[in-house]
């Protein structure tokens, strides 16, 4: 059982590799369905999208396309959020917690199958509450009275449940905030592990780590990770939304089945 669970992880973390999204949404059903209670499988959940995480950026720093004070300056936001959902998850009842996350795989899944691969934002003129990022031979200023808050609430669902924030930080950062998908899938890569991160402290704090599984699934993750992220660029990212988003539905619609029956 051990062995089908660390070659699915590989599988995922292939991915979601490509996408940037970190794989919280997958890690965390995985391991319910292995039979891990829910508690245990969100912090281990974090601890994978950490190791997904460096394994991606890795390979997108090489590429030169992330942008560190785009990072910087959303992460502030969501790795505080992140840190206190996972501070404040032992005190939720599980079953709370469940629905919750069976409820978000099923928003997330629509969210990505209905949302464009391009920003439909009206740009202004640069403002103070702006950060300027560069995009090959462009600037694009981003809009923080809109990423800051929305980086807030994305860390503390990301610390609660578990997951990484990708799919908060990516329909943010193309469809809100106007940048261009390539450079929105790198920086999420590198920002979900820092949330992931955040999330995975609070709840270690409050409620301890299952090292066991969380190295075996790590090793098989930070390798498929790396393989994601090389083919990420060089595969149609429209075939690869309507691949996440039908996948998260389903293991959405199977968890909430197997909660309520």
């Amino acid at each position: 059982m051990m062995i089908l669970l660390a070659v699915l992880s590989l599988l995922l973390a292939i991915l979601f590799g490509m996408t940037g999204m970190g794989g919280g949404v997958a890690y965390t059903p995985l391991q319910l369905l292995f039979g891990i209670d829910f508690q245990t499988a969100a912090t281990t959940s974090l601890f994978l999208i950490l190791i997904t995480s460096i394994s991606a950026a890795l390979v997108y720093i090489k590429q030169n396309r992330v942008s560190w004070k785009l990072v910087f300056w959303m992460e502030i936001f969501t790795a505080s959020g992140s840190f206190v959902g996972g501070y404040v998850s032992s005190y939720l009842p599980e079953s709370l917690l469940k629905i919750l996350f069976s409820l978000f795989l099923l928003l997330s899944g629509l969210t990505i199958l209905l949302k464009g691969d391009k920003g439909e934002v009206q740009r202004e003129g640069e403002r103070w509450y702006h950060i300027t990022i560069r995009s090959g031979e462009s600037t694009i200023p981003v809009n923080m009275l809109i990423a800051a808050p929305a980086s807030l609430v994305a860390g503390l669902f990301a610390g609660l449940l578990g997951v990484g924030g990708g799919l908060f930080k990516l329909p943010l950062m193309i469809s809100l905030l106007g940048i261009p998908m390539p450079i929105a899938i790198a920086n999420s890569a590198v920002m979900v592990g820092i949330t992931g991160g955040s999330g995975f402290i609070g709840r270690v704090i409050t409620q301890g780590f299952d090292w066991k599984t969380g190295l075996l699934m790590g090793g098989a993750i930070f390798i498929g990770a790396r393989i994601g992220a090389h083919f990420g660029s060089k595969t149609d990212q429209t075939m690869l939304r309507k691949i996440v988003g039908g996948a998260l539905i389903i293991m959405g619609a199977i968890l909430l089945g197997m909660i309520l029956f």
